[in-house]
């Protein structure tokens, strides 16, 4: 698999995935999880570059299953698309709903998407669960948080609401993480509808940066200009469901579901433009171009991702 890192000032050469990437889960699934009383859910063992990794089985017959945390004593919380959160006992398998989940927009690519723990969650018990939820004009990506007690949400608070919300069913992102300095982004899709990601009045196809209590940060970069969402981080991105902090640099990083053969990695630099829907190294699912720049046509499903945008659109 080829994946293009791109950013609106400049062009990033493509990276390959590393094949034990795909068994990073898995990995750490095995890690966390006593093996000796799970001897009868071991499902094979499966040589990488660098390591072998031995798969047991922790659950089966979940519905959509979308996201994962793992909680200090080793239990699991399971997010599922249709709106439900399970604790998960890895030892024993056995799980349990757990009460007080907000209602969520459950169709289509919409409903219950990440869960994160908050940085002091030893402290405070914190999560934060993003999820699709309706509003006028249809539906848009939420970000709450509430205190976990036991199998149990106390104290709900919803965070942060993107505007406005849209009847379409698609690209809502939803990925939840947290900056060194204790904000935390959510990504938001373009809802399918490409232009909201360049207007900067609109939360769709953006990173959000907040205060775990949802006040703005002062230094964020758009704040005190009339003509901008200021939550917005960073813009014109398509449908962004992966996030991660890196561990040495301490930046956000994110992955981007593109267009045919034009899914991303962006490194993100606050306040930048990440060209979607103007500038693309994928084309659309029916052959013709994205934006300013042609892509080259795939020779095989594997597409090529030469090509490199010659500018970026203006903030």
């Amino acid at each position: 698999m080829r994946l293009a890192s791109f950013r609106a000032t400049s062009c990033r050469r493509p990276m390959r995935a590393r094949p034990e990437l795909h068994l990073a889960l898995a990995a750490l699934l095995v890690l966390l999880t006593p093996l000796g009383a799970m001897a009868d859910r071991v499902l094979g063992t499966h040589s990488t570059d660098r390591h072998e990794v031995r798969v047991v089985e922790v659950a089966a017959g979940l519905r959509h299953p979308w996201s994962i945390a793992f909680l200090p004593g080793g239990d699991i919380l399971v997010t599922e698309r249709s709106g439900r959160l399970l604790r998960l006992d890895a030892r024993s398998g056995r799980r349990t709903a757990v009460a007080g989940v907000p209602p969520v927009f459950a169709y289509h690519q919409g409903g219950l998407f990440d869960v994160a723990l908050d940085p002091e969650f030893a402290e405070n018990g914190r999560i934060y669960l993003s999820y699709a939820a309706e509003k006028r004009g249809g539906a848009n990506t939420r970000l709450a948080r509430a205190r976990l007690e036991g199998a149990r949400l106390e104290n709900l608070e919803i965070i942060f609401d993107a505007m406005p919300g849209r009847s379409r069913g698609r690209h809502f992102g939803g990925r939840i993480a947290f900056l060194p300095d204790g904000t935390v982004t959510l990504t938001t899709g373009d809802r399918g509808e490409k232009t909201p990601s360049q207007n900067l009045m609109d939360h769709s196809g953006s990173v959000i940066r907040v205060h775990r209590d949802g006040r703005v940060p002062e230094d964020n970069p758009f704040v005190g200009r009339g003509d901008v969402k200021p939550e917005i981080y960073t813009y014109g991105h398509r449908n962004p469901q992966g996030a991660a902090i890196h561990p040495q640099t301490g930046q956000l990083w994110t992955q981007e579901h593109g267009p045919r053969g034009g899914d991303e990695v962006n490194i993100e630099v606050p306040g930048e433009n990440y060209g979607w829907p103007l500038v693309s190294h994928g084309q659309n699912y029916s052959g013709t171009p994205v934006g300013t720049v042609k892509p080259p046509r795939p020779a095989s499903p594997t597409p090529s991702m030469s090509g490199c945008p010659a500018s970026h659109p203006p903030a």
